[in-house]
This record gives structure tokens, C-alpha cells and sequence, in this order.
């Protein structure tokens, strides 16, 4: 074991892993948990896992029962007959969620890049019974636009060997999920390595329709925000993006981590963590 994913490792075996079964028996979600104390569920990104929060779940969980899927066909998850993605993901993760804290509990939700839509639809889901929801980098907002990468991507081939893998996930972490090449350390690539490689949803089109504005009329949840200042999918338009969301709540609670990319709370966890445990109080 080396001394980059003995957190990884710690964390994984440290868990309480749920698995809860689709109705018609052909498939499940896993749920990872960790803590005491209020609910609090959290939603990764696209290609992602609950181990896009690794850095956090120490920080976190001092205070709260942290709840965070494998979303709906994303790594240990099955991924289920799905019509709408969006709609029909969140809604199973209302129904399998109400098993777990039982279905009058409430809770708080933090939502990064892709999850943060399946918070907006949650809220509407389980109106009254969320009460914050702090959106990370979220899209949805009906912003079509390519994201500003600091790099060329590059193609990855599942049959090409691990050394050739990590140098492509190394390249591309850094081109839109960092703002600084040091952070895509061995662990990040060894993450992205494993998440890439059993992600089953094709979300293509998603974040950039206005999914995630269409569910706040529907919300009585509190909302908040941060993004990192140099998030490839808004750069030099992160105040934009805070004013698209104060059009909905003008009173809202946006910060930005200086420095920072996409991957906020893997990047700067300090910061990040910091800032939740204030929104949340």
C-alpha cells in the first residue's frame, strides 16, 4: 500500500456499506456511510463515486451521518431501466434513501458538477424535508458551452496498461478538473482510473439544458453554492453563474475557493470543508 491511497483504503474499510435492491430484484445501490448525527447525503459527479468526497468524509463526519451513493449506474451501483435519467435516478434515490433514514427524516444534501442536478430534482422529491442544499460547480443552468480546458484532452482505451492510463488521466485531470497540475496526484489518478472505468450513464446533454433551474419553483429547500474560481466549466464566468442562481434566491450564500478548479473539494478540502460545515450550521 503506498502512502497515497492509504486514506482510500482506511476510508473503504471503515464504511458502513447499505445495499438496498431495485424493485424487480435485478440490481442495487450501495450506500456508503460514515459518522453520527444529522443527515447529511452527498451526490458525486459524472464518471464519479462516492470518492470524489474522500478528502472531506474525515472533516465531515465529525459532525454529521454522512450518506453517499454510487449513484444509479456509476461504480459499485447497477445501473437500472432508466427513461429519464435525471428524473428516474432521483426519484430511486428518494425511494431507496427513505429506507435507509426512514421516510419522514429529513436532511441535507451536498451535490458536485452532475450530482448537484439530482439535488435540485431530490428537493422537489422530498419537499419539507430538505432543508440546505449546497451545490458544487452544478450544471444544468442551461449553459451550452464546451468547457475551457488548460489541456488537450486525451482518448482513453480500458486495454491499454495502467502507466499508459495514469500519464491520460494525469493530462486530462489537469485539463478540466484542476487548476493546479499538482494536485492530480497519484491518488486522484488512481481514483479517476477506477471511477472512468465503471461509469455505465451516458449523460451527454444533460448539463448543459436548464434541468436543474426547471426544479427550483418546485423547492422549499435552502440553497448554496460554491465553485472553484478557475472551474473549467465556467471560466471567467463564475460570477455569472452566481448571478443565474441569485435570480432564483436572491439572498443566496455563494462562495468562491480562489485557485481552485472543477474538483473544489479534492483540490482545497480545507476550505471546502470549512465552508459546508458553515452552510450547514
Amino acid at each position: 500500500m503506498t502512502g497515497t491511497d492509504d486514506i482510500y483504503e482506511r476510508l473503504k474499510a471503515s464504511a458502513e456499506r447499505i445495499e438496498t435492491p431495485f424493485v424487480d430484484g435485478n440490481g442495487r445501490l450501495v450506500w456508503w456511510c460514515w459518522g453520527e448525527g444529522p443527515t447529511l447525503l452527498m451526490l458525486h459527479g459524472d464518471y464519479g463515486s462516492w470518492t470524489h468526497f474522500i478528502r472531506n468524509i474525515d472533516a465531515l463526519s465529525e459532525r454529521y451521518r454522512l450518506i453517499i451513493p454510487d449513484m444509479p449506474g456509476y461504480a459499485s451501483s447497477d445501473l437500472p431501466p432508466l427513461d429519464d435519467i435525471v428524473v428516474d435516478s432521483s426519484q430511486m434515490l428518494c425511494d431507496h434513501l427513505d429506507t435507509i433514514i426512514g421516510a419522514n427524516e429529513n436532511y441535507d444534501i451536498v451535490g458536485f458538477s452532475f450530482g448537484g442536478i439530482y439535488a435540485g430534482q431530490m428537493a422537489t422529491i422530498h419537499k419539507d424535508r430538505i432543508g440546505t442544499v449546497v451545490l458544487i460547480g452544478t450544471g444544468g443552468m442551461g449553459v451550452d458551452e464546451a468547457p475551457h480546458t488548460r489541456r488537450e484532452m486525451q482518448r482513453l482505451s480500458r486495454d491499454m496498461d495502467y502507466e499508459t492510463r495514469a500519464a491520460i488521466h494525469h493530462n486530462n485531470l489537469c485539463g478540466v478538473m484542476f487548476a493546479r497540475d499538482e494536485t492530480a496526484d497519484d491518488l486522484a489518478i488512481l481514483l479517476q482510473d477506477e471511477n472512468t472505468g465503471r461509469t455505465r450513464i451516458r449523460a451527454r446533454g444533460i448539463p448543459e439544458s436548464d434541468v436543474l433551474f426547471r426544479a427550483f419553483p418546485d423547492c422549499t429547500a435552502r440553497f448554496t453554492a460554491i465553485w472553484g474560481e478557475r472551474d473549467a466549466y465556467a471560466v471567467d464566468a463564475v460570477p455569472e453563474r452566481e448571478q443565474m442562481l441569485r435570480n432564483f434566491y436572491p439572498d443566496l450564500d455563494f462562495r468562491t475557493i480562489r485557485g481552485t478548479g472543477h474538483w473544489v473539494m479534492y483540490e482545497a478540502p480545507d476550505a471546502f470543508n470549512e465552508i459546508v460545515l458553515e452552510m450547514l450550521a
